[in-house]
């Protein structure tokens, strides 16, 4: 995790270690930690302000042009994120998020959690559509101008995926689109959305809680996760080939956090586009 650790090194924020990965900000914040996957510090600077100081956000960055072989990587990457938040806090539960290919790796690290025993209340998907079972509730923010990360504008309604696959989820249609839900005015829309869910997640814990024996069953139908002998990241040379692909950093490009492109690289099935009207609507 050498080159990801540089890459975060110069954040501003709360560690655990000098060297851990997870940074944050509003750590002495009196309510429940939110831990989200993004692309850049600006936009771990933008949540943490429109949150306000008595949330606690801890930010994970994506694999987007650091990972080589991003999604055979992807595992590894979400165990070690699940190892990094269970030592801020060891017991949960907990409120896990991420957007664009954030958004995929949250999603596997919240499985790592549950498989670990622990306990992720809410799970925060924004411009994420992922069609694999999950044992939780899931909580689905879409721009309502993105055309291709919103499901409700790119084909039939995706309930019926949502249905299959989340034991319940919400669904917020914001204003925005793709890449701008961290800029002003719309990341007010985007804030208002998580602090909504979140206090809704918050109203609903219990004081003490077990792993109901319905969400063990669902873990248990998801793939463990495979063990790559390590985690590679880009090199300094490409060939020519690989220079035409989403994950290429030119070698003459500096490591960066991209805070206007988002590349997603998405190994789920698309959606169908179809040609019905897109549909606002929330479960």
């Amino acid at each position: 995790f050498d080159r990801l650790t540089r890459v975060v090194r110069t954040w501003k924020g709360n560690r655990v270690r000098p060297d851990s990965p997870v940074i944050g900000r509003n750590a002495d914040g009196s309510r429940r930690t939110l831990f989200w996957c993004l692309q850049g510090e600006k936009e771990h600077a933008a949540l943490a302000r429109h949150l306000g100081p008595e949330v606690p956000v801890y930010a994970m960055r994506s694999g987007h042009r650091i990972l080589e072989r991003y999604h055979e990587m992807l595992p590894a990457l979400a165990r070690r994120y699940a190892s990094e938040i269970m030592e801020v806090d060891p017991i949960g539960p907990y409120l896990l998020g991420g957007n664009c290919q954030g958004g995929l790796i949250a999603f596997q690290t919240a499985l790592e959690l549950w498989r670990r025993g622990r306990r992720v209340e809410l799970l925060l998907l924004l411009e994420t559509m992922i069609d694999e079972p999950y044992p939780g509730r899931v909580a689905l923010i879409y721009g309502r101008e993105s055309q291709e990360e919103n499901p409700y504008n790119a084909g039939p309604a995706p309930d019926p995926i949502f249905e299959r696959n989340y034991r319940s989820y919400s669904v917020d249609i914001i204003p925005g689109n793709h890449g701008e839900f961290f800029r002003p005015p719309i990341v007010e829309g985007f804030t208002a959305a998580l602090r909504r869910r979140t206090m809704e997640a918050e109203s609903a814990w219990p004081t003490t809680w077990k792993a109901d024996p319905a969400a063990r069953r669902v873990v248990a139908r998801c793939p463990p996760a495979s063990e790559p002998a390590d985690i590679q990241f880009l090199r300094p040379t490409i060939t020519a080939r690989r220079a035409r692909s989403a994950a290429y950093v030119s070698p003459s490009q500096p490591i960066h956090d991209p805070e206007k492109d988002c590349a997603c690289q998405r190994p789920h099935k698309p959606m169908l586009n179809h040609s019905s009207p897109p549909i606002r609507s929330a479960r």
